[in-house]
């Protein structure tokens, strides 16, 4: 039977079905980046927690319109990072929202470029290859200002093609207040202006163009992308901050071409290039390192793409602008060191995600009839399959160490750990900030090398009178608390702090998390903690004294049963100072056999006994991996000191309520 339905009917329901395929695409790409937010240590970079300091100079009354600290910084981000902040609180969460949501409004709005571009199919694939590509999935989860040129340019470029199209003022004016805002995204928009006017001098040049192009309507689209961008362009101006930062890491510095500018010039065009199907960029807070754009299939159809549109570019104008577009806003990464730089070559991510469109959408268009649906279908495997190794690549990555120590997840840890002993603020594991709990007894002493040296803590961490920033080599605070945690730098010298510290309190010094530079070869710690309460009454009659002037006053062990690893706690109390430095012995014994054991300087290296004063009472924790498992009807822990210069037991002058062997205290099992 012949169908009755009309084409009008048929073009309403074809636009209803494209809207719920972008729809649930932007949905999709929400959930992969609120994901992806979950996957990776709750660390923030320093340039993250830069834009986090400045918003909270926005959310206290400051109104900037370029942001100097950083090498300088464009305001849109940060003003928009400020509403999510002012809602949700001081977390890292909070701070990448915008990027999360911006990331996702990518996926409609590539999809309106790519429609206005060719048509709505077009748009489609557009949409379905951003939902998971890394590089968009990266600018969606680190809390960069680079992340918003990608979206606001898409928009720019589509509100561009369509004023052109339909000869319409409305979409002109707002054509250029879109690309006078991408001033106010990111420093690598700076190169628009030149893809305008190489376009118009193309058009210029060619006669048909010439004829067929809308000089009154560009005229307008460049007059109100001036006004808009003229407030801070001109204050980049006056401040000489309009080519500062590009100057430190241009190709023309003879510091980075080595003379040898050309050279330079060629191996970056080269890797640029490249990039798209192979050796991406290489640094772990941009990429999965050394990863192309697009997996292979893809990458095909994304040469096929620009080969279309430079075939087409010799008729059609939107073609060129696109195409110019790719070519200018490449140029950040091209003339800088690093190529390719996937934030400094950001501005290309429109222009490059319609290549792989372009090229599906060719293929399809150009098959026979019989054959489309199998072209169809494969189109669609090879979207899916190439969505699915981006995701899991990148997922993978999420979770390396390189991601760890790449954004300062240590720095972050310690931010959390000062707040949840003050209870107040993020405590490592909330999108929100929470209620707060304050413990009122509490006070946080933090190394102001720690402090000066990693934004992300004075970003997390509130500024309270209850935060003392300590000086290296200085004396310890005078507190009214009975609760202290310090954070301090693990190479300083403490011995002026250890000898103010207040008297008759139990104290705990533990190591922190790890951090590794950019340029450091290894690993090293980044802090260690010093916890202090108020160590109550001790009974010295119970405890087990050893010559030298130490007690041991109390000792246990977390184990069960099956269990390889245990922990076992000491708690040491100076009588006297101690004459020398001494070390502790925590041996493991099962059935008469030595199965774990773990020496060393009580409280780590960092608290040797020769700083310890009468009353101090100090807690040391021991880890010991066991060669059998923990059996308290075998197994028993033997604990005591020795002179670590020649391994000779301290002697055990009385043992209290303990049991004792050899000069060694024995707990545990059943005793």
């Amino acid at each position: 039977m012949k169908s009755t339905e009309t084409p009008a009917r048929r073009s309403g329901r074809s636009q209803a079905c494209t809207a719920v395929a972008v729809v649930a695409l932007t949905l999709m790409a929400f959930g992969l980046r609120l994901r992806a937010l979950d996957l990776a240590p709750q660390g923030i970079y320093r340039d993250e927690a830069q834009n986090g300091l400045d918003t909270l100079r926005v959310l206290e009354g400051a109104r900037p319109i370029y942001f100097e600290a950083n090498n300088g910084r464009e305001p849109l981000f940060i003003y928009l990072a400020a509403l999510s902040i002012g809602l949700f609180g001081r977390t890292p969460h909070a701070l990448r929202m915008v990027s999360v949501v911006c990331g996702s409004l990518t996926v409609p709005a590539l999809f309106w470029l790519g429609a206005e571009l060719q048509d709505r199919r077009t748009g489609l694939w557009a949409a379905a290859l951003s939902v998971s590509t890394v590089w968009l999935l990266n600018l969606s989860r680190v809390a960069f200002r680079a992340g918003l040129l990608p979206l606001v340019g898409a928009l720019a470029l589509a509100a561009l093609l369509r004023a052109h199209r339909l000869r319409s003022a409305a979409w002109a004016i707002g054509a250029g207040a879109l690309l006078g805002a991408c001033a106010y995204t990111y420093l690598a928009a700076r190169a628009i202006p030149l893809v305008l006017v190489l376009y118009l001098l193309w058009c210029l040049l060619d006669r048909r163009a010439r004829r067929a192009t809308w000089w009154h309507g560009w005229a307008l689209v460049l007059l109100v992308a001036m006004v808009v961008s003229a407030p801070l362009m001109t204050h980049l101006w006056r401040t000489g901050a309009l080519l500062s930062r590009s100057g430190q890491v241009s190709i023309l510095n003879p510091a980075i071409n080595g003379g040898d500018l050309a050279g330079t010039l060629a191996r970056n065009l080269f890797r640029t290039l490249r990039a798209l199907v192979y050796g991406g960029d290489f640094i772990p807070r941009h990429n999965v390192p050394w990863r192309p754009v697009f997996t292979p299939a893809i990458a095909l159809a994304a040469c096929g793409g620009l080969g279309i549109l430079a075939w087409r570019s010799q008729r059609e104008t939107a073609p060129r602008l696109i195409l110019l577009w790719l070519a200018c806003l490449a140029l950040p990464t091209i003339l800088a060191e690093g190529a390719p730089h996937f934030l400094r070559g950001v501005g290309v991510l429109p222009a490059v995600m319609l290549l792989p469109a372009v090229g599906l959408q060719g293929a399809l268009d150009r098959v026979r009839p019989k054959w489309r649906n199998v072209m169809l279908a494969l189109v669609l495997v090879a979207i899916v399959s190439g969505a699915w190794a981006d995701w899991s690549a990148y997922r993978e990555h999420l979770g390396s160490e390189p991601v760890y120590y790449e954004f300062e997840t240590g720095a972050a840890e310690l931010a959390a750990e000062i707040n949840r002993h003050l209870g107040s603020g993020w405590q490592g594991d909330r999108l929100l900030a929470g209620e707060d709990a304050p413990n009122a007894t509490a006070d946080a002493w933090v190394a102001r090398r720690l402090w000066d040296g990693f934004p992300s803590i004075q970003f997390l961490v509130p500024e309270t009178e209850r935060v003392t920033l300590l000086e290296e080599g200085g004396t310890a605070p005078q507190t009214e608390s009975s609760d202290v945690l310090a954070a301090l730098w693990p190479f300083a010298d403490h011995s002026v702090l250890w000898s103010t510290l207040p008297r008759d309190w139990a104290w705990e010094v533990a190591p922190g998390a790890w951090e590794q530079g950019d340029l450091d070869p290894e690993p090293r710690l980044l802090y260690i903690t010093l916890r202090g309460q108020l160590a109550g009454a001790v009974s010295s009659d119970a405890a087990v004294r050893f010559e030298g002037g130490i007690s041991l006053v109390d000792a246990d062990i977390g184990a069960s049963t099956g269990d390889t690893t245990i922990e076992v706690r000491l708690r040491w109390r100076a009588e006297q100072r101690p004459p020398e430095q001494l070390s502790v012995f925590v041996h493991a014994v099962c059935d008469g056999e030595l199965v774990g054991q773990a020496d060393g300087s009580p409280a780590g290296e960092w608290f040797p006994t020769t700083v310890w004063r009468p009353g101090d009472v100090i807690v040391d924790r021991r880890a010991l991996a066991l060669e059998v498992p923990w059996d308290d009807t075998r197994c028993t822990i033997g604990a005591g000191l020795y002179h670590w210069q020649d391994g000779v037991r301290s002697q055990i002058v009385a043992s209290g309520d303990w049991a004792t062997e050899d000069d060694a205290v024995i707990f545990g099992g059943e005793h």
